[in-house]
């Protein structure tokens, strides 16, 4: 048997890279994180290019917990950091983190504290046992290995929008972060509807009035305005049935709802107007099909154009449907 010995640098960068390829590039959003742009973007995708290569993904340093930085959205091996068609930029960033428990650093803590305290024939202080704890962080964090997490984004420079592939927003919070900290300066503003979307969702449910082109799927999740703790979720029910209203009688809001557009796709849209589980129904997967591409990289473009597309489309209409937004 032969046995390969790396240094410790070149371990870390065949873990880095092993990493890159085990990261699949994610074309179609399936959950969706919207912001307004408050002022037009004017960079070329050479200018944006240009300022991302100064905050690029690398690996993380020896005492460093964490690193984020801008990828290649087209996937490993590509230097292109913007991907533009049809005036949206494509982007992606990938954080990579240590993994080290906090139950292992209590442990060694654990026993460097007690050693410290035998020997020194006293108690540590709490303020003296953080600082031993601290230490063994550090001195633990060179030999831990990382994970790491890609976030896709586009910017439409049509619609003034920045959409982020995410199911929470923490985690388009933290691409935002980095977008600003790249071009220095990068207004966004939320998506700010003239009418509570709770309320709408909520009489939605209730009178199933909804648009002609909007359906009730077969999920929601309830929650009394008064007890934010009490929340009911309904899945897989159909969402009409009198167990379910009774909900609403008593007074209780739709935070989370299933609904179809267009027989185009389905989505959950929440309170805060995140849209979750995006799935493109048979009339856009025609176009797919249609698309008669020859190559991976005409079938990454011509996905990209399609379900960016569908979102130009449907989000104006979705916001139009709950009452129309404020601009930013």
């Amino acid at each position: 048997m032969i046995k390969i010995i790396l240094s410790e640098e070149k371990y870390k960068a065949t873990i880095y890279k092993l990493l890159l390829l085990i990261s699949e590039t994610i074309m179609w959003f399936k959950n969706i994180q919207i912001f307004q742009l408050v002022e037009p973007f004017t960079l070329t995708p050479e200018q944006l290019q240009a300022l991302m290569v100064n905050h690029a993904s690398r690996p993380c340093g020896k005492l460093e917990r964490m690193h984020y930085g801008w990828v290649s959205p087209l996937g490993q091996g590509n230097e292109l950091l913007v991907h533009a068609l049809n005036g949206r930029y494509l982007i992606a960033a990938r954080k990579e983190e240590k993994i080290l428990p906090a139950s292992v650093v209590r442990e060694y803590a654990a026993v460097k504290i007690k050693e410290m305290e035998e020997n020194e024939n006293r108690k540590l202080t709490s303020r003296e046992k953080r600082n031993v704890s601290d230490q063994v962080m550090v001195s633990l964090l060179p030999q831990a290995l990382s994970k790491s997490q890609t976030t896709f984004a586009y910017l439409d420079t049509v619609k003034n929008w920045l959409i982020v592939d995410a199911s929470n927003r923490t985690r388009a919070d933290d691409l935002t972060v980095l977008l600003r900290n790249t071009l220095g300066s990068f207004k966004l503003a939320e998506i700010n509807l003239k009418h509570s979307p709770a309320v709408t969702l909520t009489s939605w449910l209730a009178t199933e009035n909804l648009p002609r082109d909007f359906t009730l799927e077969d999920y929601c999740e309830m929650q009394d305005p008064n007890a934010a703790s009490t929340v009911i979720k309904c899945v897989n029910q159909d969402l009409t049935a009198k167990e379910v209203l009774g909900h609403l009688e008593s007074g209780k809001q739709v935070i989370k709802l299933a609904l179809s557009w267009s027989d185009r796709l389905t989505y959950i849209i929440d309170s805060a107007l995140s849209v979750r589980r995006i799935r493109f129904l048979d009339l856009v997967q025609q176009q797919v099909d249609d698309s008669n591409t020859e190559s991976e990289s005409e079938k990454f473009d011509a996905d990209f154009l399609i379900f960016t597309a569908e979102f130009a489309e449907f989000l104006p209409r979705l916001w139009e449907a709950m009452g129309g937004h404020e601009e930013a």
